[in-house]
């Protein structure tokens, strides 16, 4: 006997969507992310080590990531580069503001 029920699901169903959408299999320089985005995110998380997030909550959490604020456009969008618009940020909260930007854009 089984332990747990089958699961009951449309044909149509889909595990949602977790992450940054590849399209087909671009390498990460392909997407945007080379040696100027490598070196970039390490001068961003050197200048500010803490994720602005959790600071804005009153945490202090170390920043591992680099969020791009405003998504880019392909690898020669200015937006790609521009430190401005780069936020550093830990795992968990750049997971909940991807999340967040992907559901956005959906709209």
């Amino acid at each position: 006997m089984p332990l747990r029920s089958p699961l009951h699901r449309s044909e149509a169903w889909r595990p949602p969507a977790s992450g940054f959408r590849r399209e087909g299999n671009a390498s990460s320089a392909a997407r945007g992310y080379g040696e100027d985005w490598r070196r970039l995110r390490l001068q961003v998380l050197a200048d500010e080590p803490l994720c602005r997030m959790c600071q804005a909550a009153g945490r202090v959490t170390a920043a591992t990531e680099v969020h791009h604020m405003r998504g880019f456009h392909g690898i020669h969008d200015p937006l790609r580069l521009d430190r401005r618009w780069l936020m550093p940020i830990c795992v968990p909260c750049h997971r909940s503001e991807s999340q967040r930007d992907g559901v956005d854009a959906r709209r």
